[in-house]
């Protein structure tokens, strides 16, 4: 679910303490996730990172595997917690595949939000001129 980063680049930091573009700044843990994410016209799995991650679960990938990760009862309540929530996406597919072989397609959670149900009833109202 999350992976030690540059705080610099924001790539993966090795075993040595660098990161691949031999950065020694400070590491910070980010989000990774793949999850299905469905609507009305069925459902796909998401790939999606730190930025996604936070807004799903409340809490930096630090603080997740600081105080979340060490307790199994909280991290549960909160993977389900995170699953049972509706949310707005935007998805980017991507072609992923090499010459010869079937291309693959691959979909990245660009932008997430939290439904705000009465700013949405509130455009619906004034869009129908009620």
């Amino acid at each position: 679910m999350t992976y030690p980063s540059c705080a610099q680049c924001k790539k993966k930091v090795l075993d040595t303490g660098k990161c691949v573009m031999d950065h020694t700044s400070h590491v910070i843990n980010r989000y990774m996730l793949q999850f299905a994410a469905s609507d009305w016209t069925g459902h796909t799995w998401l790939g999606a990172f730190d930025e996604i991650g936070q807004v799903i679960f409340g809490v930096s990938g630090d603080v997740w595997v600081d105080s979340v990760a060490p307790d199994n009862d909280r991290k549960t309540m909160m993977v389900m917690e995170a699953g049972c929530r509706p949310y707005k996406m935007s998805v980017k597919a991507a072609k992923e595949g090499r010459p010869g072989e079937e291309e693959k397609v691959r979909y990245r959670a660009n932008r997430i939000e939290k439904i705000d149900f009465v700013a949405e009833t509130n455009q619906m109202l004034a869009q129908m001129s009620i």
